[in-house]
């Protein structure tokens, strides 16, 4: 038997006590905290959209499906062909065009979930064209503001669909 100090029994104590209150938390409570303390935003600064998620995303697909990966070669390819734009350019991009692209990209990741990501369907129509668009012309600023990606309506059902 091991000999508990007085420190060890109060944290034991501690532990105990948080462990019963905690299972008065009830699922509509930690809904309400949820939703108060995450609100989904766009980075309103390039580098920010640019390093914190597109890189990120990219590095967090590698980290658990290889180099191999359908996704994260797909995500390298546009993290690679953002990396070409000018930094004047890439702050051209307007809050719509960056809210799309990441749109896209949480369509794309939930069809490649599904294990969808395979022969001549392997991407969605709205990604293929978004990541065309992306590597069309790195050098134009003017069209980086004026991007537009067009998301078509039975690709958000199938995603509704795929979340029940």
């Amino acid at each position: 038997m091991v000999d508990l100090t007085e420190e060890d029994v109060a944290e034991l104590k501690l532990a105990h006590d948080d462990l019963t209150s905690a299972t008065t938390v009830s699922a509509s409570d930690y809904k309400k905290a949820a939703r108060a303390k995450l609100a989904p935003r766009t980075p309103a600064d390039a580098e920010g959209f640019m390093l914190l998620m597109l890189k990120h995303y990219t590095n967090l697909l590698h980290a658990l499906f290889t180099a191999t990966s359908p996704m994260y070669l797909q995500m390298y390819d546009i993290v690679k062909a953002l990396k070409d734009y000018s930094r004047i350019a890439r702050a051209n991009f307007s809050h719509e065009v960056k809210t799309s692209i990441l749109w896209i990209i949480l369509l794309q990741s939930r069809y490649y979930a599904q294990e969808k990501m395979g022969g001549e369907d392997a991407c969605l129509v709205e990604f293929t064209n978004m990541v065309n668009q992306i590597k069309s012309n790195p050098d134009n600023v003017d069209q980086s503001s004026t991007m537009k990606f067009h998301i078509n309506s039975s690709t958000c059902m199938q995603a509704r669909n795929a979340k029940s």
